[in-house]
This record gives structure tokens, C-alpha cells and sequence, in this order.
């Protein structure tokens, strides 16, 4: 065997290999995730407190809000100190406090912003996965999966969760938005299947005063 035989013998085989690994990395990632999903999907709801840390060194933008989430099914509300945004799943109410004006638009399960409501769900569909592997945070070890959108318009470069191995619970995601931006969401104080009324889910703008600008976008 010549010289350039060996060379494309031995690059195929490396490609052969990097393959295996390529596939093996996202069966484990969906091996992972699919136990994630089992978890939530088992829940009635979700119950918890989030910190958002967005970070954008060419902007100088590195700010830190904490708030709550509720989930039920496609109802939502999360509430921070800068806004509460809650869905029925028919519209959703975006009460801008300091702003002190309320957006009502139709609910749109499809749409590319990246809510925290929507950390326990992204995985599910439109995004390759990837096994990175276990990371240590706080001193406990977390399994890392990344994904990558499918679709090239897509904000996102690529999002990392990190999941739990023990409870099967996603406690953060890294966001890697195209522009540059870093989005960083740390969920802790869950608790699952609360008794959460519907009404928990409904805003009532007429209760807020006729200071509030209501511009309804429906």
C-alpha cells in the first residue's frame, strides 16, 4: 500500500470513527432529554423562581432579573420586576410596569421568542442534540446536552441545558443568541403539580386603573 493509500485508508477511518462518536453523543443527549420530558410531561404544572442574566460585552449589557413562573399545559405567567406576561393559550397580556402599558397579543405557539416557560419544552422539537458531558456546578455534577437549530433562521446559535442527573430537572440554559447576546436562565425552588387555578392565567386589565395604556394587538 502506497503512501496516499494509507493517508485516505487512515482518514476514512477517523471519518468512520467521528461518526460513531457523532451518533453515540446524540443518542445519549436524546436519551437524556427524553427522560426530561417524561418528568414534565407527568407534571400538571410547574411552580418556580428564575434568575435571567442577559450579557452583551460589545453593548456593555450585562443585567440580572429575577421573577417567578407558573405553568399549566400552554397557560403561563411569569412575573419579574420589570413585567408581567401572562397567556391563557389564546392571547397573552405583556404588562410593562415602568411603562405602565399593557400589550395584548394573539398566542402563538410557534413563535421564536424564547420564553422561560419554553426552557422545559425547546428540546422537543427543531434542534440537534449533542451529549457534551457532565459539568460540576456548586459541587454537584450535571449532565450538559447542547442543541442546535435545524432551521437557519432560527435567533439562536445553539442553547446548553443542564440537567440534573438525579431528578431528571433542567436547572439552567445557556442561550447563545446570534446578535451576541448571552442568555443565561438558572431555575431553582421548583414544584410540580400544584393545584394552580385557571384564573391564575387570565389578566384582568380592567383592575389595573386608568393610568395603563391597553394596546390590543390581537
Amino acid at each position: 500500500m502506497n503512501n496516499l493509500s494509507k493517508y485516505f485508508f487512515l482518514a476514512c477511518l477517523l471519518l468512520g470513527s467521528l461518526s460513531v462518536v457523532a451518533q453515540n453523543s446524540a443518542e445519549q443527549a436524546k436519551s437524556l432529554l427524553d427522560k426530561v420530558s417524561s418528568f414534565y410531561k407527568a407534571q400538571s404544572s410547574i411552580d418556580t423562581e428564575f434568575s435571567l442574566n442577559i450579557i452583551n460585552e460589545e453593548a456593555d449589557i450585562n443585567e440580572v432579573q429575577k421573577g417567578s413562573l407558573q405553568v399549566k399545559g400552554e397557560k403561563y405567567k411569569v412575573t419579574t420586576d420589570e413585567l408581567i406576561r401572562v397567556s391563557d393559550g389564546y392571547s397573552i397580556w405583556t404588562h410593562f410596569i415602568e411603562d405602565e402599558e399593557v400589550q395584548i397579543t394573539e398566542f402563538d405557539p410557534e413563535e421564536s421568542e424564547l420564553s422561560p416557560a419554553k426552557i422545559f419544552t425547546i428540546y422537543e422539537e427543531g434542534f440537534r442534540q449533542e451529549y457534551i458531558g457532565q459539568t460540576e456546578m456548586g459541587g454537584n455534577l450535571f449532565e450538559e446536552i447542547a442543541l442546535y437549530p435545524n432551521d437557519p433562521d432560527n435567533p439562536y446559535e445553539k442553547i446548553n441545558l443542564f440537567i440534573n442527573p438525579q431528578t431528571n430537572l433542567i436547572t439552567k440554559a445557556n442561550v447563545y443568541s446570534k446578535n451576541g447576546s448571552l442568555i443565561v436562565y438558572k431555575i431553582y425552588n421548583t414544584s410540580f403539580s400544584k393545584d394552580l387555578e385557571d384564573k391564575v392565567f387570565n389578566y384582568d386589565v380592567s383592575k389595573l386603573g386608568d393610568d395603563i395604556e391597553i394596546i390590543d394587538l390581537r
